[in-house]
């Protein structure tokens, strides 16, 4: 599926070469397959344009800090929440849920 832009271009090139040149109707047909051939090499390289445009635009985010787990609300005891002092100045901190289990249900 990448490489169709390479197909649309060097059948653009084939069409052009093959094209019968002439008057009269193979004069014609020579005329369609060269607009045809044209409006293939236009599409080509609007396709390449669009996708270098999006692979230049394109943001991505890796981390290894998000972390998701259920506990159900009626198994949770406890709640605290731990924040040092630059926690609690910048916004952050550490959320333990403890559930019945105690410890070995402690999620954070």
């Amino acid at each position: 599926m990448t490489r169709r832009w390479l197909f649309l271009i060097a059948g653009s090139f084939l069409v052009r070469w093959l094209s019968p040149d002439g008057d009269g109707l193979l004069g014609t047909f020579g005329d369609l397959a060269d607009f045809v051939a044209n409006v293939a090499l236009i599409v080509a390289i609007g396709w390449v344009g669009w996708n270098v445009l999006a692979s230049l635009s394109a943001n991505f985010g890796v981390s290894n800090m998000r972390r998701s787990s259920e506990t159900p609300l009626s198994a949770v005891s406890d709640i605290r929440l731990v924040e040092p002092g630059l926690g609690r100045m910048l916004g952050f901190g550490d959320l333990q849920v403890f559930t019945q289990a105690g410890d070995a249900g402690k999620d954070e």
